[in-house]
């Protein structure tokens, strides 16, 4: 039985800091996932979070940190990401165009569990995400969208963030709504797409915390497998 996560309703402002990020920054330098924390993904109308899938109620609200929000591509071979063409909108990264990522040839793609030919580069959306008031790096998600649905409700976001930011004090995130936009598609029926309502904002360094547990924790993984490397057998 899924587990419902309720993220707590805080969107009490703190003092604002120097807007670089060291922690945020040791997470872009060692990561080759971009995944930081739990996974967050939308599946058939839900918000299921990490391995387990446990829910995530719809209307729970999450701060949303807009300058770790990766766009491109990712490559899949046997079910696993194997390749990756992202990058951040902050630093102006402009997604290549899939022709120009080869892996062109159809008669080589991998076939999905409906048996249709499924194009290994598949455009994905990055957004780090966290239990607004929570310093605590079970508290970080990360929201990944392939599919229209949820790089469309990303791109509103965008919309809304840059509108919305430029009567806030600079460098403060948005804390978002978890929404289902419900509608019937003509072909397809029922249909449910996530959106991310903004309700309200943090100061910068609202990840501070959390990005320095999570720092610490991947410096001593990576230590344990060095250390486990060098053990002989």
């Amino acid at each position: 039985m899924s587990t419902e996560l309720t993220a707590p309703q805080n969107t009490a402002l703190a003092p604002r800091v120097e807007e670089f990020d060291p922690f945020a920054e040791y997470v872009r330098e060692n990561s080759t996932t971009r995944i930081v924390g739990r996974i967050l993904k939308f599946v058939r109308g839900d918000y299921l979070v990490g391995q387990n899938g446990d829910l995530m109620q719809e209307g729970s609200q999450l701060c949303a940190n807009m300058d770790e929000l990766y766009v491109g591509f990712i490559k899949w071979k046997d079910k696993k990401p194997v390749e990756q063409a992202m990058g951040r909108i902050k630093d102006a990264f402009k997604k290549p165009k899939r022709e120009e990522l080869g892996d062109l040839d159809e008669d080589q793609w991998d076939k999905n569990e409906d048996g249709e030919l499924q194009d290994p580069w598949q455009e994905t959306n990055y957004l780090l995400m966290k239990m607004p008031g929570v310093d605590d790096q079970d508290a970080l998600f990360t929201f990944t969208a392939s599919s229209w649905g949820g790089r469309n409700a990303i791109t509103n976001l965008i919309d809304s963030y840059v509108k919305m930011s430029r009567m806030r004090s600079k460098g403060e995130m948005p804390i978002v709504k978890l929404g289902v936009e419900r509608y019937t598609h003509k072909k397809y029926g029922p249909m449910k797409n996530p959106t991310f309502k903004i309700v309200g904002w943090v100061a910068p360094h609202e990840f501070a915390a959390a990005l320095e547990q999570e720092a610490a924790q991947a410096e001593a993984d990576a230590a344990a497998r060095k250390i486990d490397d060098e053990i002989p057998f």
